[in-house]
């Protein structure tokens, strides 16, 4: 049992529990990763994964990709990704659909 305030990491704990009980479902595949969505909070379609792994999911296909990096953010203290189609220029169906922050229109 988890006794709130009990130490530092009280929130992780939780959260490595939360994996962990997700990983005895009878329908769960070790090799593919657990995604869920970054923020639960906003309906969008940014996900990642418990390997600390960022994806986006196509509003139009369906098909999931991994989002590319995009460097460090010093005042926020945090990795910055974007999506693959705006930061490779390809062709993505969902574009204009995404719901992404910064996933300007493109060809």
């Amino acid at each position: 049992m988890i006794i709130p305030g009990s130490c530092p990491y009280y929130g992780h704990a939780l959260e490595v529990q939360l994996w962990s009980e997700e990983k005895q479902a009878p329908d769960y595949d070790p090799s593919q990763p657990i995604l869920r969505l970054l923020d639960p909070d906003r309906a969008d379609n940014i996900l990642h994964s418990e390997r600390g792994e960022v994806h986006c999911c196509c509003p139009h296909s369906g098909t999931l990709r991994p989002m590319a990096f995009h460097g460090f953010e010093a005042d926020r203290n945090t990795l910055k990704y974007r999506c693959p189609a705006a930061a490779y220029d390809l062709h993505c169906a969902g574009r204009k659909a995404c719901r992404g922050r910064s996933v300007p229109d493109g060809p």
